[in-house]
């Protein structure tokens, strides 16, 4: 347990809620002496003043950790692992982290602002993971069809390093019909594949390619960088043992130079402080 100190003082006269709740259980006091009071009372004695301050140098509270769990894993009642391929994989339907269900769909504030993960803006793509899109010979923007119960819908993808395998991830909100000017006819509706029984995640999704593409707005690369003739490495380059052993020096492939920069050559050795006055 820790002792949070506030940052600022009481603005306009206002109460903490350590204040209210004292106020209610019959007694007064600035936040400070109602928390310290508090800790009297659990550490009683002549060391108080001490145990205080260094609960507050700390962090910390000694003696409030709880005590580890010995927990044994039971694998008696886990399913068998299942074979899954790209005609039986797991959806999940999640909130936009911008406008949420859809309700903040006609922000355009809340449209531009980029999504945590993948810096996308005004759109909702199908989000899978490398391991997938391999598979299936997918790019992002590549447009795909999602089929769940009898339900389809055409949207792009949007490969995203870190996501789990045989899975893939839609975000609600956006496909609306009558949302305003700015959400109105602004990504997909992933609303149309949900069941009721089933409204956060569900098996047997199948997803196919149509060759078609869709361009998606995104302030930024993710997981990649640019290279001198266009193309992109990844930030994160993995081989297993037999692979670093043909080629130790993997990792190192396409590194850019060393004099690689945005700023013109400056000679030091002629003038060692740039931009110095000079008497004349």
């Amino acid at each position: 347990m820790s002792i949070v100190q506030p940052l600022i003082a009481p603005l306009y006269g206002g109460k903490s809620h350590y204040e209210l709740a004292a106020l209610l259980a019959g007694s007064e006091g600035t936040g400070h002496d109602v928390v310290q009071a508090y800790w009297q009372k659990q550490h009683p004695g002549s060391d108080f003043d001490n145990f205080w301050r260094r609960s507050l140098h700390n962090g910390w509270i000694e003696g409030t950790a709880f005590a580890p769990k010995q927990v044994t894993p039971s694998t008696s009642n886990l399913p068998s692992a299942s074979s899954t391929n790209q005609e039986n994989l797991e959806i999940n339907f999640r909130r936009d982290p911008s406008i949420y269900d859809g309700r903040f769909a006609n922000n355009g504030w809340l449209q531009e602002v980029p999504k945590p993960m993948t810096k996308v803006t005004w759109d909702n793509p199908v989000l899978i993971a490398p391991a997938l899109a391999n598979r299936m010979a997918l790019k992002s923007e590549d447009v795909v069809e999602l089929e769940l119960n009898g339900k389809k819908l055409i949207a792009p993808i949007w490969i995203q390093a870190g996501h789990p395998d045989n899975s893939i991830t839609v975000f609600l909100g956006y496909g609306r019909r009558r949302a305003g000017r700015a959400g109105t006819g602004a990504g997909f509706d992933m609303y149309s594949l949900r069941n009721s029984a089933t409204p956060w995640s569900a098996t047997g999704v199948a997803i196919r390619k149509t060759g078609a593409t869709y361009k998606l707005a995104s302030t930024q690369g993710y997981q990649s960088m640019e290279t001198p003739d266009g193309g992109n490495r990844p930030l994160v380059r993995a081989a297993n043992l037999e692979e670093y052993h043909k080629e130790p020096n993997f990792a190192r492939e396409d590194e850019p130079p060393a004099a690689l920069t945005l700023y013109p050559g400056y000679d030091y050795k002629k003038n060692p402080t740039p931009g110095a006055w000079r008497s004349t």
